[in-house]
């Protein structure tokens, strides 16, 4: 099954060092880059268990709260960029700035999270 990130950040660097590390990592993955939360629905399938979403801090927001919450129940994996998240929902967060070997043990902590 290939993998997708969604990756929703405002960072051209931080979007651009993400893409990098995760096709050197993950050679089949499909990465998405977005701008805004609200672009991420349309971006999601059936498959959502194989998603991994990378959300920077700042666009975490109130609105996106549902969706965030409908992506954990169906065992999407969640990652938080900038360290802070809503608490009720099940996110792992990567602290900025990251080097490689954190984004990974993120994706390695929120899969498991996920279970």
């Amino acid at each position: 099954m290939e993998r997708t990130f969604i990756i929703c950040a405002l960072d051209p660097i931080v979007q651009m060092d993400l893409v990098g590390a995760l096709h050197a990592h993950f050679p089949d993955c499909k990465a998405v880059v977005l701008n805004a939360a609200h672009e991420i629905s349309q971006h999601l399938d059936q498959a959502v268990t194989s998603c991994c979403l990378f959300v920077s801090s700042r666009l975490w927001s109130q609105d996106a709260g549902a969706l965030f919450h409908d992506i954990a129940a169906r065992g999407g994996q969640i990652v938080t960029i900038g360290g802070i998240k809503a608490a009720d929902v099940p996110a792992t967060i990567l602290e900025t700035p990251f080097t490689t070997q954190m984004m990974l043990e993120a994706v390695t902590e929120a899969k498991a999270r996920a279970g």
